[in-house]
């Protein structure tokens, strides 16, 4: 068990690492970010609506950002639903994004577009998206549904 948790770990370091060597797309919202970003509900408080994370973002139960980037980290007691997140968005139960580059990890992912692993029990995708996990959806390739693995791009 020390053994999967260990490489988990690295594995999330490394995606971590990798993604932020990525090119990110500029915040027009806003130009300020933060290392730190609290989440309570959709809406609350405003500012997390909107702010680039460079580190990691917090939701105490959700995280949340329709205009909003995170780079590194996006964790929630229950649902992490950031726009763009390069680096690993996590939650127990839900996770949603528009571009994700990196790590999607929950029973249920959703995004327009991952650039990296959606890991969950149903992982659903509009386009590019390796996917693991008992029902694996990927809109525009050419296998759109598929059990236990499914990769599109």
């Amino acid at each position: 068990m020390k053994k999967i948790l260990t490489l988990a770990f690295v594995f999330v370091l490394a995606c971590t690492a990798y993604c932020a060597d990525q090119p990110a797309q500029k915040n027009t919202a806003s130009n300020e970010w933060e290392f730190l970003s609290l989440g309570f509900f959709p809406g609350f408080p405003e500012p997390a609506n909107t702010v680039t994370v460079n580190g990691l973002k917090i939701g105490i139960p959700v995280s949340f950002g329709k205009q909003s980037t995170v780079n590194g980290v996006e964790a929630s007691f229950a649902a992490s639903t950031t726009n763009e997140v390069n680096g690993v968005q996590t939650a127990p139960f839900f996770t949603d994004g528009g571009l994700i580059r990196g790590l999607q990890f929950s029973v249920v992912n959703v995004a327009r577009e991952c650039r990296g692993l959606q890991l969950g029990i149903v992982n659903v995708a509009e386009e590019g998206a390796t996917q693991i996990g008992l029902l694996n959806f990927i809109k525009g390739s050419p296998l759109k549904c598929m059990i236990i693995f499914n990769c599109g791009y």
